[in-house]
């Protein structure tokens, strides 16, 4: 942290943006480990749980996942990038417990029919699982971008990348997808106000779409 006294949540929503230029300052373990203990809180359907997280901090290979995500330079430049996945096993403990919830005489009748409904698919349906695995392993890294910067780092949220050669060069298995790559660093360039977000009544409505929320 360097001395720097944390902002809370509010303030990391606000002055989080997408960092590009990384001082070669590097990364402790520790804080490293700190910030990751944050996504494994994260909340997921069912407690599914599907993210995992890769560490890079060798040189050369964020040089090869530099090339793979088509030469962007903040891949190479941020002393870390943390290879997001999303791991379709956590589908399978869900569908689990929808399966146990489904014969539970506790729960009302229409919604262990609907555990009992939607389990099968989820179990067997390899879009339906890419999907699961991956949505919930957003909320997981959402969570690392603002934690990140309550601890005084930055990131830079990135889904540019070819998928295939990322897999192959860590060696990442069949049914664990790649979401993200998340550069981590301290910032050496100057955060700019972000003027590009929508209105704010262009995305939030009141009791129906397209009602304003008054």
């Amino acid at each position: 942290m360097k001395g720097e006294s944390l902002m809370n949540v509010m303030e990391a929503i606000q002055q989080r943006h997408a960092v590009r230029a990384y001082k070669p300052d590097p990364i402790s373990t520790d804080l490293m480990k700190q910030l990751l203990e944050c996504a494994r809180r994260a909340p997921s359907a069912v407690n599914m749980q599907p993210w995992k997280f890769i560490a890079v901090t060798d040189q050369v290979m964020r040089e090869k996942l530099k090339a793979a995500a088509g030469g962007q330079s903040q891949v190479s430049q941020a002393p870390v990038v943390l290879v997001c996945l999303a791991d379709e096993a956590g589908c399978d403990r869900m569908a689990a417990k929808m399966e146990v919830y489904a014969e539970n005489p506790n729960i009302p009748t229409p919604m262990r029919e609907s555990f009992r409904k939607r389990s099968e698919p989820i179990k067997n349906n390899a879009d339906i699982r890419k999907v699961l695995a991956g949505s919930n392993s957003y909320i997981a890294i959402a969570y690392l971008t603002l934690a990140a910067k309550e601890l005084g780092l930055d990131t830079c949220w990135m889904t540019g990348y070819d998928e295939a050669e990322v897999k192959k060069l860590l060696n990442i298995p069949s049914g664990v997808h790649v979401v993200s790559l998340l550069t981590l660093g301290y910032a050496a360039e100057v955060a700019v106000e972000e003027h590009d977000r929508l209105p704010f009544d262009d995305i939030v409505y009141g009791e129906s779409y397209g009602t304003p929320l008054r």
